[in-house]
């Protein structure tokens, strides 16, 4: 029990990083469970896919919770908030498309 509780309550850097780390590696293994739920078995091509992706929805996720809503919602700016959540899912609904298209696509279509 003291390790989980030095792992989850932890403020120490290195830590709080690798924290990090094993949240996202576990949301792309998730996905890629729930994705291939209809062949019975773990598609390697999915986990890779989403692993791939990973970067870039985190940099999406860190930069509206330690960007925009402490910065924003603390100066009580509502517009600034907005337009920037505004921003952040139009790249979510365009952006992440577009590089699934053009970058991620041509990574794995011949594996």
């Amino acid at each position: 029990m003291k390790f989980i509780d030095s792992f989850i309550f932890s403020t120490r850097t290195d830590i709080r990083i690798l924290r990090h780390v094993v949240f996202w590696l576990l949301d792309c293994f998730v996905i890629a469970l729930v994705l291939s739920a209809e062949t019975s078995k773990i598609i390697p091509q999915l986990f890779m896919e989403r692993l791939a992706i990973a970067p870039l929805a985190a940099a999406i996720t860190y930069f509206i919770i330690y960007f925009l809503l402490p910065g924003y919602s603390k100066d009580r700016d509502w517009i600034r908030l907005t337009l920037g959540l505004v921003l952040a899912v139009f790249f979510v609904l365009y952006g992440m498309r577009v590089y699934r298209v053009f970058v991620i696509d041509p990574m794995f279509t011949n594996i």
